[in-house]
């Protein structure tokens, strides 16, 4: 079932329930002010002719040509009926209108009788005071006769009901048709406004299905309206973008990975392809196998490289760090490294503190300062210094690595940390672009930032900042757990 369709069922079903309520509740209330209409008007009839008797000590007088009564009109305009009797039932007294017979034919007479069908009635037992029982169906005498003196009187007033029913009837089917006719026209504008307020929404989810992954500025039709829609429009917008944006780095990143592939692939293979085409020398065949070996090791770094920076770490979650003291840790790791071209221009000079803790993985956090050197001697001259510096500051620890070479344009400093990216000026120092990256990934894996500027006398300054720990002694200390 559409939203539509369940917007419409809903709303429809709560009118129906608020039409009925209220038809039901006026026309309960329409029927008992009729009623009491009815009541009322046969009440004020019976006090009218209550009010034209004489009453004796002995004996209630009404003499029919005496007696001028006039009663007001009835409940919607209809007749107030009326007849007198004795309390024997013997006629006394009628009203001259047709009507009043079939009052007396269907109310019957004497005090005691039952109401009759399709009428509304009055009856009042009128008698002298203190009379009851036989006294008032005793035998009349001769001057009772003559003087129109009777023992009791019972008076009867109605009015028809067939009128007060069928004006009822009227105002039913009356609102039966106008709450019919509103809740159709409430169901027409209903469809109509579900449809044009869910409009964009239809809208834009054709435009998604119609979307494919090379629509790469493609972007969903505005709502077309303020509110909720529009906060959907920018929020769905926004997921594109950054979708799109996901899509174009991977797509970069398998093509220079592709290309940072093939170079080497292609350098071994066009070595051995040579090698092979006549017999050679054994020393041509070493040359062969150190340019074999050289290359063989970048590919195996570039590939470690690219394997690390595509991973997620829900797919390859990180060992699980270990607490690290920066300043016994860094000469040691840089102790390893004395076979290495141009040790010795690498120092490493600590900030006046006790201890640099931080939680990392010592594999991890060895090629990520590994990485950051390289770096540095790649692009500062031979026997210009390379700095390595640590310190601890707010809570967390630095660890800096500065060198002496020409630095990093300022427009290509936000973008040095991002994979394959060279820098103008690198374009003629081999590597592949990664080295950076993989420092990037490291430093975020461990809850740490990296950073890149020029220092004011020259050269380059690459920073990375790692959250610091306190331990038993009350050094600074954070628990990370991987």
């Amino acid at each position: 079932m559409s939203l539509t369709t369940r917007l419409l069922v809903f709303s429809q079903a709560a009118l129906a329930v608020v039409l009925l309520t209220f038809c039901s509740a006026l026309y309960a209330a329409a029927g008992w002010y009729v009623r009491h209409l009815a009541d009322d008007a046969v009440d004020r009839s019976m006090a009218t002719l209550v009010a034209s008797v004489d009453i004796e000590p002995d004996a209630v007088e009404w003499e029919p040509s005496d007696r001028d009564v006039a009663l007001g009109p009835g409940p919607l305009g209809g007749t107030i009926h009326w007849y007198i009797t004795d309390a024997r039932g013997t006629p006394v007294d009628r009203a001259p209108d047709p009507g009043t017979a079939e009052l007396v034919a269907a109310a019957g007479a004497g005090a005691g009788a039952a109401a009759p069908e399709g009428w509304v009635v009055a009856r009042r037992l009128v008698h002298p005071p203190g009379a009851t029982g036989g006294a008032l169906t005793r035998d009349r005498t001769a001057e009772e006769v003559e003087k129109g003196e009777y023992p009791a009187l019972v008076f009867t007033t109605g009015v028809r009901a067939g009128p007060l029913r069928a004006a009822l009837r009227t105002l039913g089917t009356g609102l039966a048709g106008v709450s019919l006719a509103v809740w159709l026209g409430a169901l027409v504008a209903g469809r109509w406004v579900c449809r044009r307020a869910l409009r964009p929404v239809t809208e834009m989810a054709a435009a998604a299905r119609a979307m494919t992954a090379d629509d790469v500025g493609s972007r969903l039709p505005p709502p077309g309206a303020r509110g909720e829609l529009e906060e959907l429009h920018a929020a769905i917008g926004g997921l594109l973008g950054r979708l799109h944006a996901a899509l174009g780095r991977e797509r970069r990143f398998t093509a220079e990975a592709s290309h940072q592939l093939r170079t080497p692939l292609g350098t071994i293979l066009g070595q051995v392809e040579v090698a092979l085409r006549r017999s050679r020398p054994p020393e041509e065949y070493e040359r062969v196998l150190g340019v074999v070996r050289r290359q063989t090791a970048d590919l195996t770094r570039c590939v470690e490289a690219l394997l690390f920076l595509a991973r997620s770490d829900a797919d390859a979650p990180l060992p699980p760090a270990e607490p690290i003291d920066l300043r016994a840790w860094l000469p040691e790791f840089l102790a390893t490294r004395t076979v290495l071209p141009r040790h010795g221009d690498v120092s490493f000079e600590p900030a006046p503190a006790a201890r640099l803790c931080v939680a990392a993985h010592p594999p991890l956090l060895r090629e990520a300062v590994g990485n950051l050197i390289d770096n540095a001697l790649k692009y500062s001259p031979p026997g210009t210094p390379v700095v390595v510096r640590a310190a601890a500051a707010g809570g967390n620890v630095t660890l800096a690595v500065e060198d002496r070479g020409p630095g990093v344009a300022e427009a290509d400093l936000p973008h040095v940390f991002e994979p394959f990216f060279r820098a103008g000026g690198a374009a003629v120092v081999p590597g592949s672009g990664l080295g950076l990256a993989v420092v990037a990934r490291v430093a975020a894996a461990f809850g740490g930032r990296v950073a890149a500027q020029n220092r004011p006398d020259g050269g380059a300054r690459f920073t990375v900042t790692l959250p610091a720990l306190v331990d038993e002694e009350g050094f600074i200390r954070t628990s990370r757990a991987h």
